[in-house]
């Protein structure tokens, strides 16, 4: 895979990705891998935009309310799924920084020189 079709796979990602208040593991693999790609290709370090394992979670399912039975307080339960998942804004402020960021290093060479107020 090369930078044009990194890029291109990105912008597909994006389009493409669930509307939801949480995304699939799948998807931040995904990222990853065309992370990678494009590491490889520009030997940049990317690591700033890469979702940290922290990040990920299992979203709650149900819960049961805790209960007084023969005078004992039973406890309350939280389930979870069995599915890791982000936060839907979380991942999307990823996958926006690195479509920015490689829209910025893909410019023009005086991309920098135009960052600010023009005179």
């Amino acid at each position: 895979m090369d930078l044009t079709q990194a890029y291109f796979l990105l912008k597909s990602l994006k389009d493409n990705i669930p509307d939801t208040h949480e995304i699939d593991e799948k998807w931040v693999s995904d990222f990853h891998k065309i992370l990678d790609t494009v590491e490889k290709e520009t030997d940049s370090d990317l690591t700033a935009f890469r979702v940290d394992a922290s990040e990920l979670f299992h979203p709650q399912t149900g819960a049961s309310r805790a209960y007084a039975r023969r005078g004992r307080i039973v406890p309350g339960i939280v389930h979870y799924s069995e599915r890791n998942v982000i936060k839907g804004t979380r991942f999307m402020h990823k996958l926006d920084a690195i479509l920015s960021y490689f829209q910025f290093k893909q410019g023009s060479g005086e991309s920098e020189s135009r960052i600010g107020f023009k005179k």
